[in-house]
């Protein structure tokens, strides 16, 4: 017995067995059971949403001998004959290969002739968009002026090549790409009744893969199925499709937003070169962007990855991170070089990050002036910094921070070249702590983002350990391998055998970048005072009816 694959095999035979279009199929079945048939129904839609199905349901039901409630009963001969392909009274035309006035012309000579076995002579013109512009004005007279007894339906997934004259004397009828919800639905019943059995997430991997198209969500399927015989895994179909995990996408996230370009660079190489498809990597990440945007809204998500994620990276950066996989996924086609087009992508997204940015302008606006101006106030920023730190040292870093706590130990040093070890502890107050980032921004690197955003709570200097808390939306990005860098880091700089203890709360006041945020703050006001007072600006903007936009000059820290 010949096999048939499973589009071919589940090809809806009747309205009611259509997936996801159902204010279309409320429209038809109202039209021919009111016998208010119109004589040229354009269907259009991407591939694989039912277009040519529909066109044959249609063709039935005008057709069918046992019409129930607008639908086709399928066991009658002329069910049966358009099923087969054989019925006389339907012709099937694919103007992708008769595009000519010659293959138009044809048709609208037979088009004059009564049907022989039906009630209605009906033409279905798949992708009508391929005809030339001389068989549309050959078919337009006919449009025009139908005989009552021939029925057009169109179809096409390119609405925007059609004339508008053909376009006037249809009935447009969209039909919408289905939802991956209703794929999976509808999926996981096929198997179901194939007797086949599959882990839920890989039929949902399917889904979102047919990017609405049911046609080529059940050729994935028949893949997936000759993959893996008799048990659909998600590890099967994610290797069939070339995809990457979400632990590696939650990875490539998580060092942008700390900025660890190593560690990035090398987790990408690394599924890379076990041959996954950088272009469905950068789909992947713009899928979890989206993920990552609603959470920020709503405040909800079934996904602990996505609500750090949430939490560590700002709106304006993911906002930037998607028009940034936008750009990359639209010069795929422009490159034989797909590799780095998404390696300079997620680049880019570290480099470009809002929240780094080192841009300070001053912008003067109504009239098309832009005037540029930095204002170097270095002193006065250090003395804000210092009284802040000093301020610090009477609050109470231990608010609220009992929670989930983690310790690591540094690989054993060896002797010849273990450091001095000191005997007392070089941190031993937040005043120290906030002293010792200042000081060492640059050389900390990849892990300052984590430690600015931590307080000091305590040392034991006879074990030479160091107690921080952690704002907990860091809390994901505080891995093993991380701490053990944060160790070494601290032995190089300390020229001292430290440990360190860590705790994570919320809402965690007293670190650094608050710190620095209320700098920026006074900073800001002190900054819009001098601008105030400037003559030559407050005469630049009085001539040209100019504004300053607010929050625009900023001095360099």
């Amino acid at each position: 017995m010949e096999h048939k694959v499973l589009a071919r095999k589940l090809r809806p035979k009747r309205f009611d067995m259509l997936v996801g279009q159902l204010n279309t199929v409320k429209i038809l079945k109202k039209i021919i059971n009111s016998n208010k048939i119109h004589h040229a129904i354009l269907l259009t839609g991407t591939r694989g949403v039912g277009k040519t199905t529909i066109a044959r349901i249609i063709a039935r039901a005008l057709n069918c001998i046992n019409l129930i409630d607008g639908e086709p009963c399928t066991q009658c001969s002329n069910c049966k004959q358009i099923e087969a392909g054989s019925y006389i009274d339907v012709i099937e035309i694919d103007a992708a290969s008769n595009t000519g006035v010659e293959n138009v012309r044809e048709l609208i000579e037979n088009a004059q002739y009564a049907p022989i076995e039906g009630r209605y002579k009906i033409y279905i013109i798949d992708e009508v968009h391929m005809l030339s512009k001389s068989a549309f004005n050959a078919m337009l007279k006919t449009l025009e002026e139908p005989p009552e007894f021939v029925v057009f339906i169109l179809a096409t997934t390119d609405l925007i090549k059609i004339p508008a004259t053909i376009l006037s004397r249809c009935l447009q009828l969209k039909l919408r790409d289905l939802l991956s919800t209703e794929i999976s639905a509808y999926l996981r019943q096929v198997l179901e009744n194939e007797n086949i059995q599959s882990e839920p997430n890989a039929i949902n991997i399917l889904a979102k893969a047919a990017r609405g198209s049911m046609r080529d969500a059940l050729s994935l399927l028949d893949q997936a199925i000759a993959f893996s015989e008799e048990n659909i895994s998600e590890l099967v179909v994610t290797n069939m499709l070339g995809l990457t995990s979400d632990d590696f996408i939650y990875s490539i996230l998580n060092f942008i937003a700390i900025k660890d370009g190593t560690a990035l660079i090398n987790e990408v190489e690394k599924n890379i070169s076990e041959g996954k498809d950088p272009e469905l990597i950068l789909a992947s990440i713009q899928s979890k962007l989206t993920e990552i945007s609603i959470c920020q809204i709503t405040g909800k998500s079934n996904n602990q990855n996505i609500v750090n994620l949430a939490k560590i990276i700002s709106v304006n950066d993911i906002q930037l991170f998607y028009e940034i996989t936008n750009i990359g996924l639209s010069q795929f086609n422009q490159s034989s070089d797909k590799y780095s087009v998404f390696l300079m992508a997620i680049l880019r997204m570290m480099s470009f990050m809002i929240g780094s940015s080192n841009e300070k302008n001053l912008i003067i606006s109504e009239t098309n002036y832009n005037v540029s101006t930095i204002i170097n106030d270095n002193n006065h920023n250090k003395d804000l910094q210092q009284n802040i730190i000093n301020k610090s040292q009477q609050e109470n870093a231990t608010d609220n921070i009992k929670i989930n706590q983690i310790s690591t130990k540094p690989n054993p040093i060896e002797k010849d070249n273990e450091p001095n070890l000191k005997s007392e502890m070089i941190i031993s107050s937040n005043e120290d702590w906030l002293n010792f980032l200042i000081t060492n921004e640059i050389s900390l690197g990849h892990i300052f983002p984590i430690l600015k955003n931590s307080n000091y709570i305590s040392s034991e200097k006879e074990t030479k350990t160091i107690n921080l808390v952690v704002d907990l939306r860091y809390k994901g990005a505080v891995n093993n391998e991380i701490m053990l860098q944060i160790n070494q880091k601290f032995c190089e700089i300390l020229n001292q055998n430290i440990s360190i203890n860590y705790e994570f709360s919320e809402e965690l006041s007293g670190t650094l970048e608050k710190k620095n945020i209320e700098i920026s703050k006074i900073n800001q006001s002190h900054i819009d005072d001098m601008i105030k007072s400037d003559k030559y600006l407050v005469e630049l903007m009085n001539r040209f009816s100019g504004i300053i936009m607010p929050g625009s000059i900023k001095s360099i820290n």
